[in-house]
């Protein structure tokens, strides 16, 4: 039995969830980097004139909710701003990173982009100018005017060659991309953090291929993991 996790974790960490670490496989398959060019003066001055225009800010990632920490610490004017907007997550890691990190709490979450959406769709928010922070791989949410995006970190796909396993756990679509361009599925359990995620799994897996879908916690998946692999625990 191995388990292949697509992000790496610490074997003090992993030790919490898994009592032999020698069946565990824990690499990053993706990279990610802010984009510095938009910490600069010039560039935060013209963020500010975008969050000033916006109704609603999103953002999609627990990297695209600390750009904004970032942009906080950086220059105080934005605080002000952004504590009048409506704020929409992706992911509960997300809204809880708003709240603990800067004591600001998200008006809405939703557990997969798509499910966010939906909403813009079925509330006809034409009207509301909505700006996404978000990374270079992420899709539009919706296709409108009125939405905008920052693109604020590069991600970066780091494909790795892995040995048989049979167990894989994925916590982002860009994560499932890289595990393909060098891995195929062989009947392996498949596990996913978020609707997002699984959504993404859909285009390279079978038809009907069981994927269990943990919430939008790291510890919800491993601890899905763990009662698949040792079940009587």
């Amino acid at each position: 039995m191995k388990v292949v996790l697509t992000k790496f974790f610490s074997p003090e960490f992993l030790s919490l969830y898994f009592s032999d670490l020698s069946h565990i496989i824990s690499l990053n398959f993706i990279e990610t980097k802010y984009i510095e060019e938009l910490i600069s003066p010039k560039s935060i001055d013209l963020i500010i004139n975008k969050v000033d225009e916006a109704d609603i800010i999103v953002t999609s990632s627990i990297i695209g909710t600390d750009f904004i920490r970032i942009l906080l610490e950086n220059d105080a004017r934005i605080k002000k701003s952004i504590y009048s907007k409506k704020l929409f997550c992706v992911g509960k890691h997300s809204a809880d990173s708003f709240h603990l990190k800067m004591n600001i709490v998200a008006d809405l979450y939703f557990d997969s982009a798509k499910s966010l959406s939906d909403y813009f769709s079925q509330k006809n928010l034409n009207f509301k100018k909505i700006l996404h922070f978000c990374g270079s791989l992420s899709p539009k949410m919706i296709d409108a005017e009125n939405y905008q995006q920052i693109v604020c970190y590069d991600t970066i796909l780091a494909p790795h060659l892995l040995p048989e396993h049979s167990h894989v756990a994925f916590f982002s679509p860009s994560g499932v991309r890289s595990y393909f361009i060098n891995n195929k599925y062989s009947n392996q359990k498949i596990f996913a953090i978020g609707n997002t995620t699984a959504d993404e799994l859909d285009k390279y897996l079978p038809s009907q291929t069981p994927i269990f879908i943990a919430e939008n916690t790291t510890h919800t998946l491993l601890k899905l993991i763990h009662g698949d692999i040792y079940p009587t625990s």
